[in-house]
């Protein structure tokens, strides 16, 4: 049966109080909100046949448990599965983290002004604050254009900014790159778009893959090792069974002498 997915949720930083009331009330049906006659229950058993959905309301603790809508069946029964305000909450706040991420990343870039007829300090100060940029994983935007009411620079003096800037910049360390070509007229307005390679992304991303496989590692050495208890443990048990039955069968041997003499 084809179940078709609810609305996306959208969240936002929900009260202690009420965990639902952060909640976009168009994205998250909640309860009563459903508002049809019969759902359908997914459980960790299953998809269970439709029932009616007071019935299911009434069933549950709805001071901390409520019925969320999560799609429909193609004859537009609801389908629905048990929520607590915990998860509600830890929803909330996993989405608030997200958002506070995508945020950090549109305010990670910077901008560089340069002039084409820069001095030779100025423009070591601003590739040191170009290169500071990237080393801390931030993209660059490089503005040049003509300083207003400022003499003009030479065609030489242009491609020997553009040669000493890009040169200055390949050799930051960890590496960097265009990763968009340059736009507006070169002796005019230009904007060059520089980022770093991602070298410390593959370097992160192989470490985490060792650590991963360092714990499950630990974890298949700790499942062995208590795989190697239970049967040294079994094994210790039915030896005493077989001690407890030896003893036993000597104990009524004994009594039988005793009796028969």
């Amino acid at each position: 049966m084809y179940i078709k997915p609810a609305a996306p949720v959208v969240t936002k930083t929900l009260l202690k109080k009420n965990p639902t009331a952060g909640l976009d009330p168009t994205k998250v049906i909640l309860d009563e909100r459903i508002g049809s006659r019969l759902a359908h229950l997914v459980t960790s058993d299953g998809f269970q046949a439709a029932e009616s959905l007071s019935t299911l309301l009434r069933a549950i603790d709805r001071t901390t448990q409520h019925l969320r809508k999560v799609g429909e069946t193609d004859e537009g029964i609801p389908v629905v599965k048990l929520v607590t305000n915990d998860e509600l909450r830890e929803e909330s706040r996993n989405r608030n983290k997200v958002v506070v991420k995508q945020k950090k990343g549109e305010d990670s870039s910077k901008q560089v002004e340069l002039n084409w007829a820069i001095t030779e300090n100025d423009l070591g100060y601003r590739l040191k604050r170009i290169e500071q940029f990237l080393k801390e994983g931030r993209r660059v935007e490089v503005l040049i254009a003509p300083k207003k009411g400022g003499r003009r620079a030479t065609k030489d003096e242009i491609d020997e900014l553009l040669a000493t800037m890009r040169a200055t910049i390949a050799e930051v360390e960890g590496g960097s790159e265009e990763w968009k070509k340059m736009e507006g007229k070169i002796g005019g307005q230009v904007t060059l778009f520089f980022q770093p390679k991602d070298e410390g992304g593959k370097a992160k991303a192989e470490k985490e893959a060792k650590k991963r496989e360092e714990r499950e590692e630990r974890l298949k050495e700790k499942e062995e090792e208590k795989a190697e208890k239970k049967r040294k443990l079994e094994k210790r048990l039915a030896k005493k069974k077989e001690e407890e039955k030896r003893e036993e069968k000597e104990r009524k041997e004994k009594l039988n002498l005793s009796i028969n003499s």
